[in-house]
């Protein structure tokens, strides 16, 4: 009869140890209410977006120098760039002076994210 008892309790500690690890492992593979339904299609990262290019319109002209800012380095000047009468802060080239005038370039922007006109110093006009 001692030996039934040993055997039942052993078979007990079985079952228990058996219903203990049943109960961990399904509850470790729950889904976490906090972080929604696991079972739903993962969620994609949504691609990087890549800047839109801006489309410029080019025009030539002449380019007269307002002013300079000396107190930076390199000087920057204030342009005006006729046909146009557009204001364009640019890097002095050496030697320039305000009143100089030069052959230029303008490119204005036509569509995308770009918002300030780009001037391009040709030669200066004598």
């Amino acid at each position: 009869m001692m030996a039934s008892v040993q055997y039942q309790g052993r078979c007990y500690r079985a079952v228990l140890a058996l219903a203990l690890l049943t109960l961990f492992s399904a509850c470790a593979s729950l889904p976490d209410p906090e972080l929604g339904d696991s079972d739903a299609a993962p969620a994609r990262a949504k691609p990087a977006e890549r800047p839109q290019p801006c489309a410029w319109g080019q025009q030539r002209g002449v380019a007269e120098l307002l002013a300079i800012d000396t107190d930076r380095e390199p000087p920057l000047g204030t342009w005006q760039f006729f046909p146009g009468d557009d204001l364009v802060f640019l890097t002095t080239p050496a030697g320039a002076d305000v009143g100089d005038e030069y052959r230029a370039v303008i490119q204005r922007p036509l569509s995308g994210p770009c918002d300030q006109p780009r001037l391009r110093l040709v030669a200066p006009l004598h």
